[in-house]
């Protein structure tokens, strides 16, 4: 069984097997975690920061190998961090942004899993928690958030060769909590916490025209949710 602490940190794991439609029961991590941010690197499944039990952020990372069913340590972030994005971009994987010890980040660092080390690239513009962040074609693109005082609706484009970062069209609404993913070279920001309701909003980019458009709304409520183009 898996202990749930007040903050809603857990440490297991299922895995769903599309051809059967079923949930699997996989190795659980080390640790129980709560606003971990997550991503596939190199065939594995890393979990990155979030925070404990106790509510106390993270520096902590640790990778799941499918064929072993194992877990394996790795280098910690140089930041502890929660509610903060993970991406992976050609060969590494990008943490970005979040909060520490209530205070919303701007810092973003990327890992080698070769190397097993990590190194700090260029910061967010901005500091945000609850960002919502998915690749296309070179670069990283990062969506919303909330900065402690306020729910934005902006938008940043990561380019890794040159380390720079640019300012891109906003959404049309301001989500926290909220989830992209990317299909056809159009970017989808769904649901998220608009600073009054969860939402069941859902808003396309077209990266051709740098613009917004509004795309079918989901069925239910959702911030903090899954989200993956397959």
């Amino acid at each position: 069984s898996t202990t749930t602490g007040s903050s809603g940190a857990i440490k297991s794991m299922e895995a769903y097997v599309v051809g059967s439609s079923e949930w699997v029961t996989k190795k659980s991590m080390s640790i129980e975690r709560f606003l971990v941010g997550v991503a596939e690197l190199e065939g594995q499944v890393c979990a990155t920061g979030g925070q404990d039990k106790s509510g106390t952020d993270l520096s902590s990372v640790e990778c799941y190998s499918p064929p072993g069913n194992v877990w394996s340590p790795k280098t910690n972030m140089t930041q502890a961090r929660s509610h903060h994005a993970a991406v992976s971009l050609d060969d590494y994987l990008y943490v970005i942004a979040g909060r520490a010890n209530f205070k919303q980040l701007s810092s973003v660092e990327r890992y080698s899993l070769g190397e097993d080390a990590w190194m700090t690239v260029s910061s967010l513009p901005v500091a945000r928690d609850g960002v919502g962040a998915a690749t296309m074609r070179k670069w990283i693109f990062v969506v919303g958030g909330y900065n402690g005082s306020g729910y934005h609706e902006d938008v940043y484009r990561y380019e890794p060769g040159a380390d720079k970062w640019e300012k891109m069209a906003d959404m049309g609404t301001a989500r926290d909590g909220v989830r992209a993913a990317v299909i056809n070279d159009v970017l989808f920001a769904v649901g998220g916490h608009n600073g009054k309701d969860y939402l069941t909003s859902v808003e396309g980019y077209s990266l051709a025209n740098n613009t917004w458009s509004l795309k079918p709304t989901m069925s239910v409520q959702r911030s903090l949710a899954v989200v993956v183009a397959v």
